[in-house]
């Protein structure tokens, strides 16, 4: 669990910080906010998907460790290659290879817990990996905002790449449990990719979850370059202060998110689907008081808040495709859910925002699309919430 926390640290230090990054960026390769909108969102998420799928097939009947030791190695160099970047094309060819590496970690890390932890204790594993991705965040903010401010962005990529190198060694340390063969009943991937597809559980667990994280993604990339043109605000203070959110939020609502889905009480009351949606309610009215309220005090206090329910919101959504799909299929599963949620959800939440700021002129109304996709992830996920009771 250790050595999985530390490679989720340096995953999401290398994708997180590119949004305290992007103001830097933007000024420096002269780009608009639709085009950094697409480095920051489809540049990465497009690759991030579909080379799930292979690293989630690899990981049904391939040693799961050398899979994500390799990938951790290959987006490493890659984040390094990020401080070259001169122009677009070359940027988002540096942000193309992070997104293919990076795509090895969660469908067969995912796969090791699951296959690892019994039911009743899946969804709080789930919540400690995930506190791995937002101390990692935390710190790839907080230091990248200060490294930039400092040496400037270039140094912070060429950092944090290297620094991933140094934890592939570990990975390789962890025991691959057993599984049964992949394809033990003769099914072919694409018959086996249909199959899990044409189940209407998990089509309304990846609905929900695609606008959710949409939602939650558009305003977290965007969300500094707002408060900066707000005003009253350094690069270093937003570091600080996003960084103590994602620190919060990784510790409250990771490893709460995760303990309510395995009480057995609430699974009664529709599981770990019904914390889901709890998390997106709270998400939609925080993210609302964020974007409207007159005080800045409570701007700021809201938005330290605002990341507990987001990442409360992942591990119970993850410990209930866990528990629908046999243990043979879970890294195909977990390839599905990076191909909706990381790909889809992380690719249009960015894009949209920016693309939104550059029509109207105005990136808060950019970022208002995120409550949108917020609060339309809730009817889906009241039907998640009858679909998987039944």
């Amino acid at each position: 669990m250790g050595a999985l926390i530390a490679a989720n640290m340096v995953n999401q230090a290398d994708r997180a910080v590119m949004g305290i990054l992007l103001p830097l960026i933007k000024i420096d390769l002269s780009l608009s906010d639709s085009a950094m909108g697409v480095l920051a969102g489809v540049a990465f998420s497009g690759v991030y998907a579909v080379g799930a799928f292979a690293f989630g097939h690899a990981a049904d009947s391939r040693s799961r460790t050398r899979l994500i030791a390799l990938g951790l190695v290959f987006w490493s160099l890659a984040t390094a290659a990020s401080g070259l970047a001169v122009d677009f094309k070359s940027m988002f060819a540096a942000r193309f290879f992070t997104g293919l590496g990076e795509a090895s970690l969660y469908p067969c890390a995912i796969s090791l817990i699951a296959t690892t932890f019994p039911e009743d204790r899946r969804g709080r594993a789930v919540g400690i990996f995930g506190a791995g991705a937002t101390f990692g965040g935390a710190l790839g903010i907080a230091a990248g905002g200060l490294l930039a401010e400092q040496f400037g962005w270039r140094s912070v990529f060429f950092l944090y790449g290297g620094a991933g190198l140094f934890v592939a060694p570990l990975v390789l340390m962890i025991r691959d449990p057993r599984r049964g063969p992949a394809n033990a009943d003769g099914e072919k991937l694409g018959a086996a990719i249909g199959r899990l597809i044409a189940d209407r559980r998990l089509q309304l667990v990846w609905l929900t979850s695609v606008l959710g994280v949409s939602g939650l993604m558009g305003y977290s990339i965007w969300a500094a370059a707002w408060f900066l043109e707000k005003g009253g605000m350094t690069i270093t203070d937003l570091g600080y202060i996003f960084g103590v959110a994602m620190i919060v939020g990784g510790l409250v609502g990771g490893y709460t998110g995760g303990a309510l889905a395995d009480n057995p009480a609430i699974r009664k009351r529709g599981g770990e689907a019904a914390v889901a949606v709890g998390g997106l309610v709270a998400m939609a009215v925080m993210l609302a008081v964020v974007l409207w309220t007159p005080w800045q005090w409570m701007r700021v206090g809201v938005a330290l808040l605002l990341p507990i329910p987001m990442l409360g919101f992942f591990p119970p959504l993850v410990a209930l495709v866990a528990r629908l799909v046999p243990a043979e299929r879970l890294g195909l599963a977990f390839a599905l859910n990076v191909f909706f949620v990381g790909g889809i959800g992380n690719g249009v939440g960015p894009w949209l925002v920016g693309a939104v700021s550059d029509a109207t002129g105005s990136l808060q109304t950019g970022i208002s699309t995120s409550l949108v996709l917020m609060a339309s992830a809730i009817p889906a996920g009241l039907a998640m919430v009858r679909a998987t009771r039944a």
